[in-house]
């Protein structure tokens, strides 16, 4: 019996476009084949142009980290 391959999907959000989460998703299910089991995006919420990745979120289950930096 073969194992499906498990896949962790990490996305920073400052350095991928909201737009391209589907293509992604897709050339991940369909080149690297396998259940894509933990899905995390890293995003700075105090940004508001990335406020944007927040629907995406909901539709592809992310859960997400915040990067917010430290204040000196």
């Amino acid at each position: 019996m073969v194992q499906e391959r498990k896949i962790a999907l990490l996305v920073d959000a400052e350095n991928v476009s909201h737009h391209r989460i589907d293509q992604v998703m897709a050339a991940v299910k369909n080149n690297l084949g396998g259940l894509v089991t933990v899905k995390r995006i890293y995003v700075d919420w105090t940004k508001p142009n990335l406020s944007a990745w927040k629907a995406v979120l909901q539709k592809h289950a992310f859960l997400f980290s915040s990067t917010l930096l430290p204040l000196a």
